[in-house]
């Protein structure tokens, strides 16, 4: 069962892991700046007030937040959006290049990969990688921080990060995939529908965070 409070911890967690105030998540998202403050959590007479389907798919979409990543901090064991963290493998996009998986499961050497504290996303696959240079702009710029996991359920408008055979990073919003292509509107190229066939695909992981 969701209550009133897990719901708006969840707000307040998601504001600060984006370095903002409730009312500047709001702002983010395009809402009245003042939609997410405290006083208006409770109406006069003590009646609470819950923030819309509508205002919650707007912060993560200007948040680039997953729902996953959402109710994650709304199931937060301590009832207050904070999770335990623990360290993930960390990568720069400059050295994918000589990344990959081995039967589905990502093979990182601790004497190669750095290490990050995240809080605990219960995905033993799940690391980090930061964005070098512009290869993925306009939507993800330098310095960014993507948190992806190769075994995640994958479904449709779901961000997704592709690997080719030729060494070529795609990102984008997952249309279909099939054991014959993903079909996906690329960030990269004005939301272009693209298809990449799986035999040119390495490895695909789906974007469960990004800092922007």
């Amino acid at each position: 069962m969701l209550t009133h409070h897990q719901i708006w911890a969840a707000v307040d967690a998601l504001a600060l892991r984006t370095d903002l105030t409730p009312s500047g998540l709001a702002k983010l998202a395009g809402l009245d700046p003042t939609a997410f403050n405290k006083s208006k959590r409770k109406t006069s007479s003590g009646k609470e007030r819950w923030p819309s389907t509508e205002s919650i798919s707007k912060v993560l979409q200007a948040t680039g937040y997953s729902l996953e990543g959402f109710v994650s901090l709304v199931t937060a064991p301590d009832g207050n959006g904070h999770y335990d963290s623990k360290s993930i493998p960390f990568i720069e996009t400059d050295k994918l290049k000589n990344f990959g998986f081995s039967e589905d499961e990502a093979q990182f050497e601790e004497d190669q990969f750095r290490q990050i504290e995240f809080p605990d996303l219960n995905n033993k696959d799940a690391f980090a990688i930061e964005v070098n240079g512009n290869s993925m702009q306009p939507f993800y710029r330098d310095g960014d921080i993507l948190i992806v996991s190769p075994n995640s359920e994958m479904r449709r408008r779901d961000r997704i990060l592709i690997k080719t055979k030729d060494e070529k990073i795609l990102v984008g919003a997952l249309e279909h995939k099939t054991t014959k292509a993903i079909e996906y509107k690329s960030f990269m190229d004005n939301d272009d529908k693209q298809i990449c066939l799986m035999e040119h695909v390495q490895w695909v992981a789906r974007i469960l965070w990004a800092s922007q």
